[in-house]
């Protein structure tokens, strides 16, 4: 039974118990899934179920459900990892449950246990700060990207169809190599790419999706590792505190107050389909689906390509690693009316709808590039949420 996407917890609860479901399974794609699979297991121990969950998607792994999620549902909360391995959890809960229960919830405390044997060594965020790199005064542009605003622009998609990396679409069907050698060795993975070319031409023939795109450019410098846009707006980043990194922020990569200028550039883009087919998991609906989320990357560097000015842009979107906090969403929608220019809503969550949308900055600078936060201590969470002004949920 196929509850569709974005379900309220509560109703997923109200349908397990008006199913009699013998299996409950999740997916999420983005960090924010990880937050309600936390609230629906909270549900599901409250109104006392005795159904396992089954998490799966590109944010969950076995020691994220080990750690963060089934000690708040203890009947049981397993990791389904890829599909074909879905299946023989499947096989395994509906045909041995109990023992495998057993099995998993002891596999899940020697992860919880090598979790807590961890022992990650952090920096203070002062001395994180004094140790980071600082680049010459020079070395920041301040590029007049001014003009480039796009602001509820359409884009045909035939302008960055081009630009599709196919890899990700086959690991999408769960094929395991690149594009192009994949289609040379996998008869079925040829297949699925030649229905994938065939239908694309059909959509841009048809203009059967939406591509759109808000994007404005903003002087700017940073102070206190915050990014601050036309001396008023403030985007406060992380800095990398484990020792052995480079202590990175993506401030640094912006002028220091009072050091000159940089240009910082917002943007919103969404595609989306015209004509959707419903919460079906037919052939034909699955390749729409993989396809948006490919033309919306493509799309995301055709846009990236096309304000560059020659200049070194990287693109970091809130929610991933180098800037965590899905929470700047809601600055970047005000700033852009994303909303009413893009057609993109934001859940209280930081969602996007359509999920195929994507939301972030563009920074110019030679030494500019994405990393990875990691692990932050109390010092900078205490010193994000001040900066943030309350507390932040990541």
């Amino acid at each position: 039974i196929d509850l569709g996407v974005m379900i309220d917890r509560q109703l997923i609860v109200d349908a397990v118990k008006r199913e009699k479901a013998d299996l409950v399974g999740v997916s999420g794609l983005i960090t924010p899934s990880l937050g309600e699979m936390e609230q629906l297991c909270r549900l599901m121990q409250e109104e006392g179920l005795r159904v396992p969950l089954i998490v799966g998607g590109a944010t969950t792994s076995a020691v994220h459900t080990a750690v963060k999620l089934a000690p708040l549902y203890d009947y049981c909360v397993v990791d389904g990892g890829d599909a074909s391995r879905t299946v023989g959890v499947v096989k395994r809960l509906l045909n041995d449950r109990e023992a495998y229960i057993l099995e998993i919830k002891e596999r899940q405390e020697q992860l919880r246990e090598a979790h807590r044997a961890r022992n990650t060594r952090l920096v203070a965020l002062e001395e994180a700060r004094r140790r980071a790199t600082r680049h010459d005064p020079s070395s920041f542009a301040a590029p007049g990207f001014g003009e480039h605003d796009l602001l509820g622009t359409r884009v045909d998609i035939g302008h960055f169809v081009g630009r599709i990396d196919w890899t990700p679409f086959f690991h999408f069907w769960g094929f395991k190599g690149k594009y192009p050698g994949i289609v040379h060795v996998n008869e079925e993975a040829a297949r699925v790419h030649e229905s994938a070319v065939e239908h694309l031409g059909e959509i841009i023939a048809g203009q059967e999706f939406d591509a759109a795109v808000a994007a404005r450019f903003f002087d700017a410098y940073a102070e206190n590792d915050d990014i601050v846009l036309e001396g008023k707006h403030r985007l406060p980043m992380l800095r990398q505190q484990e020792e052995g990194s480079q202590f990175l922020s993506l401030a640094d990569f912006v002028a220091p107050c009072g050091e000159g200028t940089s240009t910082v550039g917002l943007f919103c883009l969404k595609v989306a389909d015209k004509y959707p087919r419903g919460d079906g998991r037919d052939f034909e609906q699955l390749l729409r689906e993989s396809l948006l989320a490919r033309l919306a990357e493509a799309f995301a560097e055709w846009m990236q390509t096309s304000v560059d000015g020659g200049y070194h842009v990287i693109r970091p979107a809130f929610g991933y690693p180098t800037c965590p906090d899905h929470s700047l969403k809601r600055d970047v929608f005000e700033l852009l009316d994303a909303t009413r220019n893009v057609g993109v809503t934001l859940t209280d969550n930081y969602s996007m709808f359509p999920a195929t949308s994507i939301c972030g900055m563009l920074i110019t600078h030679p030494a500019a590039r994405y990393f990875s936060t990691g692990k932050i201590g109390d010092d900078q969470l205490q010193d994000y949420s001040r900066r943030r002004a309350g507390i932040v949920k990541m």
